[in-house]
């Protein structure tokens, strides 16, 4: 059984998607947008918090070489390291770095031998591991080195003790833990996690994100280096992340640092919260509204069309006496009113033929046929009747010489 769809329906139908069709273009256009200004926003913030992360790591870096450059031009300090007073050299490092709250404090001799050390993995006697990474460093006209000391990142700095000729080198540094992150969080607005790398194994990360998300943030930082912006996935929760290479050995072992900073994009997005919602509202309402007003016009068209049609078919059925009922100054209302002229016309014609056909075309009297009729009708109806039959004799001759 083939289905019957309503002229309204189709109209209605046709107009709704219509209107689905830009309703949903604008919802996308209006999302596209608006996650378009997140990502632009977050990129910007990420800009500006990696130019803040390091500064502040190189503010940190300053003051605590300004501290080491006033430890070794000390005259008493100098003085224990010249005798090789062991103890005096050790009591001065725990001292000084305590009141600048150092971790570790390093006694180098200008061969790199440790001559002294408060970091138990690195003892006395032993050769300082970043050495060569000291005098790259100092090659490159740079003062502050990171490097990944007992599976954590630390930023060391150093200063040559000249009395007056070089006699050793101060090594001090300070561990980047968790209070650093906080730090660096509070000032630029970002997630920051740090990652050492010894012997291309990865050691404890510290992050101000929660500890769940640790397993995929390594993924990222462990990833082949690139310092350029990308999106990431930890959890249920999106950020636009970059990937930061700290320092390295540069002794081909893979140890380096790694940082990664993060801004979340997820409270991005919950600004635009109520814009969505706004929209959807609206969205709600000009569909039902759109609904309504399609219906309607479907209502005011079809109506007329179905009217129309009802009137052309009784109009084949011979009923030319019935006028369209069309209050319309549209084209239906024309169509309407060209359907009632032609249905006059008709009517005219066929009483006019019907005419013809019952009377004699010069006279306008009855013809055989009408007359036929009537008599038959009269014998039926057993009424009474009388014919008069009439004849003019030369009548044709008549008719010819002086006319009808």
């Amino acid at each position: 059984m083939k289905l019957r769809i309503s002229f309204q329906a189709r109209i209605a139908g046709v107009l709704i998607l219509l209107l689905l069709i830009v309703v949903g273009a604008v919802f996308v256009a209006v999302k596209a947008a608006t996650q378009d200004a997140v990502r632009k926003q977050a990129q910007a913030q990420l800009d500006v918090g990696t130019r803040v992360f390091e500064g502040l790591l190189e503010m940190r870096g300053k003051r605590l070489r300004d501290a080491v450059q006033l430890l070794s031009t000390d005259f008493g300090f100098r003085d224990a390291v010249a005798s090789a007073d062991s103890a005096t050299i050790r009591s001065v490092l725990l001292n000084h770095g305590a009141r600048i709250n150092a971790d570790d404090m390093f006694l180098l001799g200008m061969d790199g031998t440790v001559l002294a050390s408060t970091v138990g993995p690195i003892p006395e006697g032993s050769p300082f591991p970043y050495t060569q990474s000291l005098r790259d460093l100092k090659a490159r006209n740079q003062s502050m080195l990171i490097v990944p000391l007992q599976g954590k990142p630390h930023l060391l700095v150093e200063s040559t003790v000249l009395a007056p000729l070089p006699i050793a080198r101060v090594v001090m540094g300070f561990s980047m833990d968790d209070d650093l992150a906080q730090e660096l969080r509070s000032l630029s607005g970002l997630q920051v996690s740090f990652l050492s790398v010894v012997h291309q194994l990865p050691g404890q990360i510290i992050s101000t994100q929660p500890q769940p998300l640790y397993e995929s943030l390594r993924g990222v930082m462990l990833s082949p280096a690139n310092d350029q912006m990308q999106m990431t996935e930890h959890g249920d929760q999106s950020f636009l992340s970059k990937r930061l290479s700290l320092g390295s050995t540069g002794d081909g072992a893979g140890d380096q640092v790694v940082a990664l900073l993060q801004s979340p994009l997820d409270q991005a997005m919950q600004a635009f919260a109520p814009l969505d919602e706004k929209l959807f509202w609206i969205t709600l309402a000009a569909l039902a509204g759109s609904l309504i007003g399609t219906l309607l016009l479907a209502r005011s068209v079809s109506l007329p069309v179905r009217a129309l049609a009802m009137a052309a078919e009784r109009i084949g059925e011979g009923d030319y006496g019935t006028p369209v009922k069309l209050e319309r100054s549209d084209e239906l209302g024309l169509l309407a009113g060209a359907i009632n002229s032609m249905q006059s016309g008709i009517a005219e014609r066929e009483q006019q033929l019907a005419h013809n056909a019952l009377h004699d075309g010069l006279t306008g009297l009855p013809n055989r046929a009408l007359v036929m009729e009537r008599l038959g009708s009269a014998v039926s109806a057993q009424r009474a009747v009388a014919l008069l039959y009439l004849g003019i004799d030369n009548f044709r001759a008549i008719n010819d010489s002086i006319g009808p």
